[in-house]
């Protein structure tokens, strides 16, 4: 879960959740992509990077 403080008014909040994945997994805003739910809490979140989440991760451990 991630706890946002923008309101969710004018994709204010969608903005601010795509700059902390974006920073989190140490890539550029543009790589960052709301899939679907840009209207719902509940959202499908893909990150564009030339090296694998499995591999991202275990850099960062």
């Amino acid at each position: 879960k991630v706890k946002l403080k923008s309101p969710p008014i004018r994709d204010k909040a969608n903005k601010e959740l795509v700059e902390l994945i974006a920073k989190e997994f140490g890539v550029k805003r543009s790589s960052v992509e709301i899939a679907s739910g840009r209207a719902s809490k509940n959202k499908l979140i893909k990150i564009k990077t030339y090296m694998s989440t499995t591999q991202r991760l275990k850099a960062g451990s």
